[in-house]
């Protein structure tokens, strides 16, 4: 399957978003949100926004992005357990970071 650019800065963009536990507590205080929002914004708009950018022309509602990221694990996921799966992974990270700053991790 071919990839245009925005499938490659929509990979980065998660990887960061995850990396935001790992930040030092001084910027930690100004991303850790970010998953939060990020989830809102899915709900908000029904799918990621970045998805409609890499989209083939010929499919207006392809399987999401992360949704073909889990597949690799197990080729029987199914589309909305991949959506619970990344609503656990935002309260997970967001989670963390709150840990984090009561406990000045």
């Amino acid at each position: 399957m071919k990839h245009n650019i925005f499938y490659y800065i929509h990979i980065i963009l998660v990887i960061c978003t995850i990396l935001t536990v790992f930040t030092p507590l001084y910027i930690l205080k100004y991303l850790f949100v970010l998953p939060f929002v990020i989830y809102c914004i899915w709900i908000i708009f029904d799918d990621c926004p970045m998805n409609r950018l890499h989209r083939s022309k010929n499919n207006k509602k392809d399987n999401f992005f992360i949704y073909d990221v889990l597949k690799i694990f197990n080729k029987d996921l199914k589309e909305q357990r991949a959506h619970i799966i990344t609503g656990l992974a935002a309260v997970t990270l967001v989670t963390i970071s709150a840990f984090r700053f009561l406990y000045r991790i």
